[in-house]
């Protein structure tokens, strides 16, 4: 943990075989809380950095869209283990109690493949918050 006059920040362990350390990210200010993910499978640890946050940043990974794309079996196991598919996404930011959701690392990237509106519908099936696809140079400020 680190903490000055201005924010705190805790990190805590994430799982992301076959990395032996990856991190996700708990940052409280006077203006909320923002908890970032990191590269991970679905974590109880991403849960506690998420509890109350104002904004959780999450990345997300969906096998089902990789499989329509032909993506080997190899590589679709790597995702599945190491990565948090939409509705686990929305499964733990109800759980945490997050106010708002981004989804961030999206994969398959191609947004041509699948676009904004497939990836919220899959969040949104499990939580009911606002939740938006975060693209290169978007820019969200936690609201209480």
């Amino acid at each position: 943990m680190y903490e000055d006059d201005r924010v705190r920040v805790t990190a805590r362990e994430v799982p992301h075989p076959p990395l032996h350390q990856s991190f996700g990210y708990r940052f409280e200010t006077e203006e909320g809380i923002v908890a970032f993910s990191g590269d991970t499978a679905y974590s109880h640890s991403v849960g506690e950095l998420a509890a109350g946050a104002d904004l959780l940043v999450h990345e997300t990974m969906e096998p089902d869209f990789s499989r329509g794309l032909g993506y080997s079996d190899r590589l679709l196991d790597f995702q599945t283990a190491s990565h948090t598919a939409p509705g686990d996404v929305g499964r733990l930011a109800t759980a945490a109690g997050a106010r708002h959701v981004a989804l961030s690392h999206t994969g398959p990237p191609d947004p041509r493949e699948v676009g904004d509106d497939d990836w919220t519908r899959k969040v949104a099936a499990t939580y009911t918050g606002p939740v938006v696809v975060g693209h290169d140079l978007t820019r969200l400020v936690p609201v209480r």
